[in-house]
């Protein structure tokens, strides 16, 4: 939990966002919305602060009220969605991640978590269509590669799934998850000398399972 909240986290910078302290995507502010705004970013950067601390309730809270003072506050309802995916509010965070490519449709990272939360629902196909907008947008996500991986295992495209976690290793060679279930995968297609190879990684890189096929 600790590790997906950090990788969340800092997902929803302003880098991320490509927006600047004080603005909002595609949004004009005008000197009646100042204040409004000023006070929606006040509440944004408390509920990340909230949520950095584990505070979810209090996170939950404070974006919300910066939804409601800037309902377009495209990193807010990002952040939201976040909070909520933690929580246990899946369906939620759905529609939050939604509502964000709606706003930014070029934002990966709300592509990326869309298709995590998807996953935990077993919506499999949209989990998929999400991840490889993920990809296309940021091609050197190793988790998009890794999660579109898992997601193809699933649905039985074991060729595709073999890729996926390839190119996760290429850009990550010591993600120790991707050389078991790239073992598992080559296994189940027959490749036993290569499944062989990836299950010796896993295990060296610490995945426990992995020796019973090393």
């Amino acid at each position: 939990m600790t590790r997906l909240l950090i990788a969340m986290l800092v997902a929803v910078s302003g880098t991320a966002f490509g927006l600047g302290p004080g603005a909002a995507a595609g949004a004009e502010t005008t000197p009646t919305q100042t204040g409004g705004r000023d006070a929606a970013h006040l509440h944004y950067s408390q509920g990340v602060g909230l949520l950095s601390a584990g505070d979810l309730l209090g996170a939950r809270a404070e974006l919300r009220e910066a939804l409601r003072l800037q309902p377009d506050l495209v990193q807010a309802r990002f952040s939201l969605g976040t909070a909520l995916y933690l929580s246990g509010d899946v369906d939620s965070a759905i529609d939050a991640y939604r509502t964000v490519i709606r706003q930014q449709p070029d934002l990966a990272h709300a592509h990326l978590h869309l298709g995590i939360a998807l996953m935990v629902t077993h919506a499999w196909a949209d989990a998929q269509a999400s991840l490889k907008t993920a990809v296309s947008l940021q091609p050197d996500s190793v988790t998009a590669h890794y999660d579109l991986g898992l997601v193809r295992d699933r649905l039985g495209e074991r060729r595709e799934a073999i890729e996926s976690y390839r190119e996760a290793l290429r850009l990550r060679p010591d993600h120790a998850e991707a050389h078991y279930h790239l073992g598992l995968a080559l296994k189940q297609n027959k490749q036993e000398i290569e499944a062989t190879k990836e299950f010796l990684a896993a295990a060296q890189a610490g995945v426990p399972q992995a020796q019973y096929y090393a």
